[in-house]
């Protein structure tokens, strides 16, 4: 007999005799078949030659690994064999003959709004959320979402809005059987290919912290065995922020900003990612100080690098801001400024100072005015290209305009 002779006549038996036991039974009352049901189909997906081919493997379902076993397999194919039985033999066939499949990494965006398609790279897009296929994990965050005060769109990992954007990196040829790590190595390239993309949109093209929740799914969500035991992976800035109404941004601005980054030397790459993060953090902190402190760490983190100035880090960071920037003198003069008080700030806080309840309101206008020019200085090294060379670039003229 072949394989799918074996699996209808095992099927068509477990079926019949299960209708004996519990036909009476309504659908939702109905108990799972016991092992006495259930041990022919085990025995038979055994016999399978499909089966003895990757018996003990891995199969990559619902973001984890799963162990094939005909004990595991029995129920779901017996599941699938109460509506259709020979089609439930062809689904496990097809299920175990596969090695790779096409499917794509997923996440919600709470924060940022997309009207229509972004294609930020041959792969990876923004989308409104509403135009992804239908799938569980898609209905999963549907029926999570809720409306929340003054439309607030993300408040914590269980309260939160309906998103309007979201993010689809393509993954075709993703491992599906195999007998190694490289499921969970390309989920984790995905990952990591993702976050330099997002950490781009928050700090340059939105500057604010957005939430993501993420998942993968295959394009045949068939062969995903275990789906409903699939999960939102989180990420957010480290202090949890509270995320209010979606952002719009212009579509020309977020490809600007994505390629203008991804064209940089990886390890300046590494470097604003860093930066960036911090910036974040900024963003996120309740107390004034704390937003100084992670606001000057993000300046400092991207213009580090070798001078032949040994002047206070203060005069460095304000003079290399100004100067990358660039724009008329007045301007740049504007720049070193803004920067010097933001360090005076920086300075009083970690030696003991007081930065005066009377100036907060001027300090508060200070940090908003200085994360505006952080955002102009990531700007102007997408802008470039390179790390700047900061011995040349302390004494180089700039005419860049504002």
């Amino acid at each position: 007999m072949s394989d799918r002779e074996t699996l209808v006549a095992a099927l068509e038996q477990a079926v019949a005799e299960f209708e004996v036991k519990h036909g009476h039974h309504t659908l939702l009352a109905r108990p799972q078949p016991d092992p006495q049901i259930l041990g022919p189909v085990e025995a038979a997906i055994d016999q399978c030659a499909a089966y003895q081919e990757v018996a003990g493997h891995l199969l990559y379902t619902a973001n984890g690994g799963r162990v094939i076993s005909s004990g595991g397999l029995r129920l779901p194919v017996f599941q699938r064999a109460q509506y259709k039985v020979a089609e439930a033999a062809d689904w496990l066939l097809r299920l175990l003959s596969l090695r790779s499949a096409n499917g794509s990494f997923r996440s919600a965006i709470w924060g940022i709004s997309v009207t229509e398609e972004i294609r930020l790279s041959d792969s990876a897009r923004l989308v409104p959320f509403a135009t992804l296929t239908e799938s569980f994990m898609k209905k999963h965050v549907t029926n999570r979402a809720r409306r929340l005060y003054e439309d607030t769109a993300w408040i914590s990992t269980s309260l939160f809005g309906m998103p309007v954007a979201a993010f689809v990196m393509d993954a075709p040829n993703f491992p599906y059987i195999r007998t190694d790590n490289a499921s969970f190595l390309e989920f984790d390239r995905l990952q990591h290919e993702a976050m330099a993309y997002w950490i781009v949109l928050e700090a340059a093209s939105v500057g604010s912290p957005l939430a993501f929740g993420y998942w993968f799914e295959y394009e045949d969500e068939e062969i995903d065995i275990a789906v409903w035991e699939n999960w939102l992976t989180w990420t957010f800035p480290e202090v949890s922020p509270r995320i209010g109404a979606p952002v719009a941004v212009d579509a020309q601005t977020i490809l600007d900003d994505t390629r203008g980054f991804l064209a940089l030397p990886e390890r300046f790459q590494s470097d604003l990612r860093r930066s960036m993060n911090r910036f974040m953090l900024s963003k996120c902190r309740t107390q004034l100080i704390d937003r100084v402190l992670d606001l000057a760490l993000a300046f400092e983190i991207a213009v580090s690098g070798e001078s032949e100035s040994w002047t206070a880090i203060s005069w460095k960071v304000a003079v290399r801001s100004a100067q990358a920037i660039g724009g008329p003198l007045d301007w740049r003069r504007t720049v070193r400024r803004k920067v010097g008080q933001l360090y005076d700030l920086r300075s009083k806080a970690t030696h003991g100072g007081n930065l005066g309840s009377d100036e907060y309101v001027n300090n508060l206008q200070l940090i908003e005015e200085c994360s505006a020019i952080y955002r102009q200085l990531l700007r102007s090294f997408f802008d470039v290209g390179v790390k700047p060379d900061w011995r040349v670039l302390e004494l180089e003229p700039r005419h860049r305009e504002p």
